[in-house]
């Protein structure tokens, strides 16, 4: 009978080494044929510890699934380690699901490849029960899926400063006899009334300008029409506020 100590130690040396020995993967195979039934249960609880303690996308998860596929297949068939191919079933889908995350919410495309060539060996060879294998198949095919219709997240469109209502032309009717003829004025929003008529005081009395203001009454869509003509004056004592 192999020790249980001396073998847990090579199985985790040899899963964590840079390079996957292939040496050392065929005598934990030859061993795991040795170990005691009684100790198939700390033997799969240890070696799923180890598994999850991995990095993800790491050389060494893969070297784990590598392992955990020379042992199911070196102990299948094999009479007296029913007990122990029946816990591997068991905790076979925790292996093919750390072989298919990223660990950011993505599939690890090179862990699922690798994870479905071990599954199509275990289908041909029967390994593991159809159902199991037939469970195993679908994880996979939802990670292929979920990969191919990743969103491709398109950049956030740009905040746009609120645009000024647009000047509105509007027909002059009524206005001759100021002067002014016939053609389009401009109409402006009441808002923008005010501040043109506050600018157009400051205005003059820098320039020492006297602005004649008249205001056409005519409220059309809350806007009122304004035509503005200013008349130069020399002095400043003739200025005249609005």
């Amino acid at each position: 009978m192999a020790d249980l100590k001396e073998f847990l130690s090579l199985l985790e040396s040899t899963v964590k080494a840079p390079r996957l020995s292939g040496s050392k993967v065929s005598l934990l195979s030859t061993q795991s044929k040795k170990l005691e039934p009684k100790s198939d249960t700390e033997f799969i609880s240890t070696f799923l510890r180890l598994n999850k303690s991995l990095g993800k996308k790491s050389t060494s998860r893969i070297s784990s699934l590598y392992v955990f596929d020379a042992i199911a297949r070196a102990n299948k068939g094999i009479s007296g380690r029913e007990g122990l191919m029946m816990k591997m079933e068991g905790v076979v889908d925790s292996w093919v699901n750390e072989m298919c995350e990223d660990g950011k919410g993505g599939v690890w495309t090179e862990g699922r490849d690798k994870t479905r060539k071990i599954v199509d060996i275990w289908t041909k060879s029967s390994t593991f029960p159809q159902p199991c294998l037939d469970r195993l198949s679908a994880r996979l095919a939802v990670a292929s899926a979920d990969h191919s219709t990743t969103p491709t997240m398109s950049p956030p469109r740009p905040i746009m400063s609120p645009a000024l209502p647009p000047l509105e032309e509007k027909e002059n009717r009524g206005l001759g006899a100021h002067g002014f003829g016939q053609g389009p004025v401009l109409c402006l929003p009441s808002v923008l009334s005010s501040c043109l008529r506050g600018m157009l005081h400051r205005s003059c009395r820098v320039l020492k300008v006297n602005p004649i203001l008249f205001i056409a009454i005519r409220v059309e869509n809350t806007s009122l029409a304004i035509l503005l003509t200013v008349q130069t004056h020399k002095t400043e004592g003739r200025r005249k506020r609005l």
